[in-house]
């Protein structure tokens, strides 16, 4: 991805093993704890998003940009490894399959960064810019929607279902 002169490019995963502690899993299934997932349509709407984030607001290995094929594979990996636990909870999967149906419906790109890397303003003026179809926030425990209430456009989402917004 391009960047500015003063504004670095967000790293573009080369393969699925190059950000490993953003692309990690829990009982098998992708799970990136600690995480912001922003799934957005193109990746031109991903650099005009992140040109909007002060230069200096995300470190290299705190984020990473991942194309539909990458996470429709990281989808496919989740159902082969889950375990008998995230099987039977299911939840974690659900996301899976949300963000893989994203994937194979839009071709879309998707954001994962540190949840902590960004402060709430530089959040909300990414969230903002780019209008992401979907944002996820993975916590301990939770997987909470980083979206504001009021877009209009996503309350009526079926990609919405099982989730609240925090």
């Amino acid at each position: 991805m391009q960047g500015s002169p003063s504004h670095p490019p967000v790293p573009l995963a080369q393969d699925l093993s190059s950000h490993p502690s953003l692309l990690n899993t829990r009982h098998g299934v992708f799970y990136p704890r600690g995480c912001d997932v922003f799934v957005l349509a193109s990746m031109q709407e991903l650099e005009a998003a992140w040109s909007t984030l002060p230069p200096d607001a995300v470190k290299a290995d705190d984020a990473v940009a991942l194309s539909a094929a990458q996470m429709r594979h990281l989808a496919g990996k989740s159902h082969e490894d889950a375990s008998v636990v995230a099987e039977i909870a299911a939840a974690e999967l659900k996301q899976v399959d949300i963000l893989r149906d994203l994937a194979d419906t839009h071709d879309a790109v998707f954001l994962i960064i540190r949840s902590d890397s960004l402060s709430d303003e530089a959040r909300a003026s990414f969230i903002e810019s780019g209008r992401p179809m979907k944002g996820l926030s993975y916590g301990l425990l939770t997987i909470g929607e980083r979206v504001p209430e009021d877009r209009d456009d996503l309350k009526n989402s079926p990609m919405g279902i099982n989730e609240r917004a925090r």
